[in-house]
């Protein structure tokens, strides 16, 4: 097993890479870091990355962690119904801010239900106009 290097080695290796110009991130010290990581949530086709710059990466982990709780349980699903949608009311839908309205009203409606819609619900929206009024 390996010892930890310690700050003063981690910083030598980190001038190292900068002047071969190689991304770098030393852990716990973003000045000799070229980058930074992000506390990742990903969910099927969702990547939410939260970042404090440095300042707190346990800060961010936590921000990422309370915004994941506040996501549906079936974000996944709700994501690929809208995928799958998204066609098909471009087809249905010319004008442009009217179509924006009613993609933006089908993902409110399935993150208040917390589910994909059904194909009635969509078309109600659809057919609703702006989307915004409920069928």
């Amino acid at each position: 097993m390996l010892a930890a290097a310690g700050p003063e080695t981690d910083r030598r290796a980190a001038a190292l890479c900068r002047e071969r110009r190689i991304p770098v991130n030393v852990v716990d010290d973003r000045e000799a870091s070229t980058f930074l990581f992000p506390a990742l949530l990903r969910r099927g086709e969702l990547t939410v990355g939260v970042s404090t710059g440095g300042c707190s990466p346990t800060a961010a982990a936590e921000l990422r962690d309370r915004f994941a709780r506040c996501l549906p349980d079936r974000i996944e699903d709700i994501l690929d119904y809208l995928g799958s949608v998204r066609p098909w009311v471009r087809s249905e839908v010319e004008e442009t801010a009217r179509r924006e309205a009613v993609l933006r009203a089908l993902c409110r409606r399935c993150l208040e239900l917390g589910r994909p819609l059904t194909p009635e619900e969509t078309a109600a929206l659809v057919q609703a106009g702006s989307g915004e009024e409920e069928p």
